[in-house]
């Protein structure tokens, strides 16, 4: 009996050591390897490889196989745990959808809750958090348009070819500055600059009296002020008496000097 077992031994280790060399022989005698599709032998899973494996269609016994790699963890949000505030951090509890497995993460800090802007003073607003009491500032020109002096001739109107002279003030009273700024009449325009905090400039404009003024019997202009942060600002008119070299004296070539200030300021902003 006992050698009856030696011999079956002896012979499946005969079979098994030359069965390589005749599967690969006859793979050596396929032509290049029609493969099949891939089949999965073991799946992968989020945290351990798995293994798939094809053959040849025209031999069968070219076979291949190859690692799959791990999937990974697939996480989505399940559940918020404490939200997240600029005193406290937040933390959420997430789940993988494929292995169910659960994790907790800390989101860190969150933003402050901002109450509403308020105004200090002119161009400078103020919002504070109603957690922390932090403040925040928003700076903002606030200009002011307006006409400082006006010449008129000692006959008390102008006629056709003269000159009226406007004297134009404008005024910062705000906290920030305004840029690129330019005191517009009729279609021409004069730079003025930046008006920085508190700062006043003062332009001369002019303008020549027309035929078609005269004949109205008075004129009126307006002036735009226009600065890179703002939409134009409407200023005050002037308006002023015109007439004929013969016309009779009359007490002032001023009929009208509309000074009333025009204010524009920045929205709140950090």
């Amino acid at each position: 009996m006992k050698k009856r077992v030696i011999a079956v031994t002896a012979a499946l280790i005969m079979i098994l050591s030359v069965l390589p060399v005749w599967e690969s022989a006859l793979a050596a005698s396929c032509p290049p390897h029609k493969w099949g599709d891939w089949q999965i032998d073991t799946p992968a899973t989020c945290t351990e490889k798995g293994r798939k494996y094809r053959v040849c269609t025209r031999c069968t016994t070219g076979f291949e196989w190859k690692d799959i790699p791990a999937l990974g963890h697939d996480w989505k949000l399940s559940q918020t745990v404490r939200e997240a505030t600029c005193i406290q951090t937040g933390s959420i509890r997430e789940k993988c959808t494929r292995c169910g497995k659960t994790r907790k993460v800390d989101t860190g800090y969150g933003d402050h809750k901002w109450g509403g802007w308020y105004e200090k003073s002119p161009g400078l607003k103020e919002r504070d958090c109603q957690l922390c009491g932090k403040q925040e500032f928003s700076y903002s020109p606030v200009l002011e348009i307006s006409f400082t002096e006006v010449s008129a001739p000692e006959k008390g109107f102008y006629t056709e070819g003269e000159t009226v002279h406007y004297s134009v003030s404008v005024y910062n009273r705000g906290a920030g500055d305004a840029t690129e700024c330019e005191i517009i009449l009729d279609e021409n325009s004069s730079s003025i600059g930046t008006m920085g905090y508190h700062v006043t400039k003062t332009l001369e404009l002019t303008y020549e009296i027309t035929a078609e003024d005269v004949e109205a019997g008075s004129v009126s202009k307006q002036v735009t002020l226009k600065c890179r942060e703002k939409k134009p600002v409407q200023s005050g008119t002037v308006t002023v008496k015109t007439g004929k070299e013969d016309a009779g004296p009359v007490h002032s070539a001023v009929i009208e000097v509309a000074s009333a200030p025009a204010e524009v300021s920045a929205e709140a902003g950090t």
